[in-house]
């Protein structure tokens, strides 16, 4: 295998989400991982609203858009998504201006990047696969700014092109739509490239989907499921990519 591009998913392959690295909140009576601690100090500034009230309508509102995008595969972005959770509290813009929803968003989308992180090993990979071949990311996040700050944070933000975003196309993976934005800004044939992902449903099969050939980085050494997708090569390490490609 010898591609003129490699594209990368961003979530769990490059980047390494430690949900410890969120803040505490208590739940009814339980401490857990969550944004929504933050995010509710930021609301309760400007309306008077229950912890509880405001937990519960975010749990049912990111319930319901992760269930429906799981079948139509259209993206939601943070924006949206929190103007449904406010809907659901009835609250409009007349309670909550745009400037206070920005807020609100950045607050909660500030705290899951502060949860990502490059490790030292994936950061040398990159560093080795852009002095050989043009490298690109595509993944599914509903937030595009986040993204493009998430890889200045770390350094990398130059080294990629394309980057392509759910929020941006409005298309999540396993979406062909999403992979041939990729294609077609690298203006590039399908093997011309290679994906690598560590989801074989979304990242395998999305790229399969457009004919690119999929590196399974199956970092937690799971034993594939037989109704999913197979890919190309799987990767144990993602500093073996080097020696697959």
């Amino acid at each position: 295998m010898r591609p003129k591009a490699v594209l990368f998913d961003l979530c769990d392959t490059l980047l390494i989400f430690d949900p410890q690295r969120l803040p505490l909140v208590q739940v009814d009576g339980q401490v857990i991982r969550s944004t929504t601690g933050i995010v509710y100090q930021k609301l309760a500034l400007h309306v008077s609203l229950s912890f509880e009230a405001f937990y519960g309508a975010f749990v049912q509102t990111t319930q319901e858009i992760v269930q429906a995008r799981e079948q139509d595969h259209h993206e939601v972005t943070s924006e949206e998504k929190f103007q449904r959770v406010l809907h659901r509290l009835g609250l409009g813009p007349d309670q909550i201006p745009a400037p206070v929803l920005m807020q609100v968003v950045l607050t909660h989308m500030n705290a899951l990047a502060s949860a990502l992180y490059l490790p030292p090993p994936h950061r040398q990979v990159v560093e080795a696969m852009r002095q050989k071949y043009m490298i690109g990311i595509i993944t599914n996040f509903d937030h595009s700014a986040t993204v493009h700050e998430l890889l200045g944070r770390e350094g990398i933000g130059a080294y990629f092109e394309p980057v392509v975003i759910s929020a941006d196309v409005g298309w999540r993976k396993p979406r062909r739509e999403i992979f041939q934005k990729a294609l077609d800004l690298l203006k590039l044939e399908a093997q011309q490239t290679v994906f690598v992902g560590n989801d074989l449903k979304i990242d395998v099969g999305g790229a399969h989907a457009a004919g690119i050939p999929a590196i399974w980085f199956n970092r937690h050494n799971e034993t594939p499921n037989l109704d999913l997708p197979v890919p190309d090569y799987t990767l144990f390490s993602l500093e073996d990519l080097q020696r697959v490609l």
